[in-house]
């Protein structure tokens, strides 16, 4: 049981950092690529839609 009460924590600070580092690259490579923001997003899209 005891184990149960540290994993749960631990594993939710694992989450939120995770996500972290997910927005600042996702936020890295928009800054990096001016302009074609847009149509990244829009490959993104297609691509998880399968319309090709």
């Amino acid at each position: 049981m005891l184990k149960l009460l540290w994993i749960g924590p631990v594993s939710g600070v694992l989450l939120i950092r995770a996500r972290v580092c997910e927005s600042v690259t996702a936020r890295r490579e928009r800054a990096s690529s001016p302009g074609g923001a847009g149509i990244a997003e829009e490959r993104a899209v297609v691509e998880a839609i399968g319309i090709r």
